[in-house]
């Protein structure tokens, strides 16, 4: 990958989160929330992350955008490593990367109008010489995502999900981000809203020349959007590659189960996989072997004892699969 078209560089990223105790002189523990998370993202990409609820996604995407701090690892963001970067340092960063979160319902302040709610950044930030101005582009900004002037004053209430996601888009982009990082966010909308939503991401990528994570676990939703995918399940990066190779030659058994469940009119389906059971809760910081061996009914006595790594399998196909290697 050229240097230059690198936008954001993540190395071994790790975040834990300790556990809580069952008496005042047991031994602090930790869980791994995110495990040696290694992503890159070129400019005016799309990654598509994927995985089920609960496996680290979310806690992945706040700490690529110093939401949280890691505990180990790098994040390099356009030539600079942002990884133990203090408050007032990491603030010019903050407007080069915004985050649409997943519900709509929460995420706007619903004592303020939606002309307040894409201005304050712009404030915020100093990107515009007056309040008035800050105003302006705060309307050419929701005017970009669909909502109507005659809206601007407005409260969040008084929009459908979908609209308030349009807003949640125009905040991101009143302070001309480099990169969005959308989370799940056309989750909680009916369907022919999604599409709505995706179609307007993908509008703005090209008119505002973004760089774009899209966090889903819908596989369906990811392939619309998304030029490489990567596949996580309990806090680790099992398998990622470009789109055409997950669909089409999927090499991980958590990958197969996902690819199993989408429907695909006129093509045949992966072959069903059976998961010997429900979803485990994430592992502990020394916990050895591979995370979903467990569930795999092909798993050997080495995956239950060492933890594989991502190799390269096809040419920008990365797996963490022993079994890969038969």
């Amino acid at each position: 990958m050229d240097r230059d078209d690198l936008l954001l560089e993540v190395k071994n990223m790790t975040k834990k989160f300790p556990l809580s105790r069952s008496g005042p002189f047991e031994k602090k523990k930790y869980v791994d929330a995110v495990k040696d998370f290694s992503i890159s993202l070129k400019r005016k990409e799309i990654f598509g992350l994927v995985g089920e609820s609960g496996c680290g996604k979310s806690t992945a995407a706040r700490t690529i955008i110093r939401l949280y701090k890691p505990d180990a690892g790098k994040i390099i963001y356009d030539g600079t490593d942002i990884t133990d970067l203090e408050e007032r340092e990491l603030r010019p960063f903050r407007k080069k990367m915004q985050m649409v979160f997943q519900n709509p319902y929460s995420s706007l302040n619903p004592r303020h109008t939606v002309k307040e709610i894409v201005t304050q950044p712009i404030m915020f930030h100093g990107l515009a010489g007056s309040r008035r101005e800050a105003e302006e582009k705060a309307m050419y900004y929701l005017d970009k995502v669909g909502v109507l002037s005659s809206q601007a004053d407005r409260y969040p209430h008084q929009f459908s999900g979908g609209q308030r996601q349009r807003i949640s888009i125009a905040r991101a982009l009143a302070v001309a981000p480099d990169f969005i990082i959308a989370d799940e966010p056309v989750s909680a909308l009916d369907v022919s809203i999604q599409a709505q939503i995706l179609n307007l991401l993908l509008d703005l990528r090209e008119e505002f020349d973004l760089s774009l994570m899209f966090i889903a676990h819908d596989l369906a939703v990811v392939r619309h959007v998304s030029d490489r995918v990567g596949i996580m399940y309990l806090g680790r990066l099992v398998e990622y590659g470009p789109y055409s190779s997950i669909f089409e030659n999927p090499l991980h058994s958590y990958t197969k189960t996902l690819l199993s469940a989408v429907p695909v009119l006129g093509k045949r389906t992966i072959d069903s996989v059976v998961l010997s059971d429900e979803v485990p809760s994430a592992p502990s910081e020394d916990f050895e072997g591979c995370v979903f061996a467990h569930r795999c009914g092909g798993s050997t006595e080495r995956c239950l004892c060492e933890t594989p790594v991502l190799k390269e399998h096809d040419p920008g196909h990365f797996v963490a699969c022993w079994r890969s290697e038969m």
